[in-house]
């Protein structure tokens, strides 16, 4: 597996799938907002929101924070929780440290003719982003992570309140 980063989206019956690989971090922010732009409002009819990452190969704070943040739009939206298919033991520990398993099912993934091809998915650009909406992001991204317990949020107090005063003063 290389780690050039990949993002790309479809729809898969009434499932979205959102598919990231290689090692996720703050790059794929601008990609990530992309596609709650393209997929949120198909939410409420959809059953599920898939985070294939079976080729993800590692995933910092921003990234999770940005999968955490979708999967809780998605549970207001539909009642349903997303779901995680994760491969990789280092992603599935970072996933878990962060206990995302309280806003997803986190699972191996499931076959590969129950998966949706490659071929059928929006690519996204990983694309560079302006300072101020990185730290946009990066604010949601964190909070969502911080909102999951207190050790998470302990954690990410200073980065927080670094991005708040950082916005208020812009």
């Amino acid at each position: 597996m290389n780690n050039i980063i990949r993002i790309s989206a479809g729809i898969r019956g009434k499932d979205i799938v959102l598919f990231v690989a290689g090692k996720a971090n703050w790059k794929i922010s601008d990609a990530i907002k992309k596609f709650e732009v393209d997929y949120s409002l198909l939410f409420n009819g959809s059953s599920n929101l898939i985070f294939d990452l079976t080729e993800c190969t590692a995933i910092d704070s921003t990234a999770i924070g940005l999968v955490c943040h979708l999967a809780v739009r998605f549970y207001k939206s539909t009642g349903n929780r997303a779901v995680a298919w994760i491969e990789q033991e280092r992603v599935w520990g970072v996933f878990e440290l962060m206990n995302c398993d309280r806003i997803m099912n986190m699972q191996p993934p499931p076959e590969s003719n129950d998966r949706i091809l490659q071929n059928d998915l929006k690519e996204y650009k990983i694309e560079d982003t302006d300072e101020q909406s990185l730290r946009e992001t990066m604010l949601t991204a964190h909070t969502a992570l911080s909102e999951l317990n207190s050790e998470n949020e302990a954690q990410f107090a200073d980065v927080i309140e670094d991005l708040k005063r950082v916005k208020k003063d812009g």
